[in-house]
């Protein structure tokens, strides 16, 4: 009889445990379903909100390219219609690169250019030895390179011609 009492007990024991794991399991997959509803409602959410912003800036993209194609063609349009003014000095640039060279000494390296120098528009003139600039209004050597790398510049007018000696 002890052995019939001791398996009926053994019985009533794993059919409690069996009873109390199949409840907590059963309570804790409620939460889990619950849980991971959530997260897919979350996500779903999510993904409309990220998909609303991307429309949203794709639109954006769309007109910025539809105004630069705009503009573009405006652009084009006033370049080809427009035509250029040319502004013409009493000094030519061939008279620009005589003055140089006689001021130099040396042979013309390249086409003279017009450029700013020191808010004066000059000739920029190359030599292999440096640049003489010729103010393209009056025709006067603003500044002889040729004759500073050779260290005998003098600038017209001034008294104190001689070398240059850079400190």
């Amino acid at each position: 009889m002890k052995t019939k009492g001791l398996l009926l007990l053994s019985v009533f024991i794993t059919a409690s445990l069996l009873t109390f794991t199949g409840g907590i399991l059963s309570v804790a997959g409620k939460q889990n379903v619950s849980t991971t509803s959530q997260t897919v409602n979350q996500q779903a959410t999510r993904e409309a909100e990220y998909q609303t912003l991307l429309n949203q800036a794709n639109q954006t993209i769309e007109q910025a390219n539809t105004q630069i194609a705009s503009l573009q063609a405006q652009l084009q349009q006033g370049a080809s219609t427009a035509s250029p003014t040319a502004v013409s000095y009493p000094i030519l640039p061939d008279q620009a690169a005589a003055i140089a060279s006689n001021a130099s000494g040396e042979v013309v390296q390249s086409t003279p250019r017009l450029v700013n120098y020191n808010g004066s528009v000059a000739y920029e003139v190359t030599f292999t030895n440096g640049k003489v600039y010729v103010d393209a209004n009056s025709g006067s050597v603003l500044y002889n390179g040729v004759a500073a790398a050779q260290g005998n510049y003098c600038r017209s007018g001034s008294s104190n011609c001689g070398p240059i000696y850079w400190e």
